[in-house]
């Protein structure tokens, strides 16, 4: 029979606290590119053509548009 930790234990409980989100976050998708193209190309489209042109959600465009206007 296979070892179970016990869900139960606070030291598991605050072991899952600890770890929290940081080892489901996915890596960054976009760079230098798809920032150029935003600017470039892209500029005059909506959130929803940006997104399908890149081929990213409409979500990573806003992401994206809130990084070039941090970076200027």
């Amino acid at each position: 029979m296979a070892y179970t930790p016990s869900t139960t234990s606070a030291q598991w409980r605050s072991e899952r606290k600890a770890a929290g989100g940081r080892k489901s976050r996915m890596p960054r998708r976009w760079g230098d590119a798809e920032l150029a193209r935003l600017q470039g190309e892209l500029a005059g489209l909506s959130v929803k053509a940006q997104a399908a042109a890149l081929g990213v959600s409409p979500s990573t465009v806003d992401r994206l548009r809130r990084h070039l206007r941090e970076r200027s």
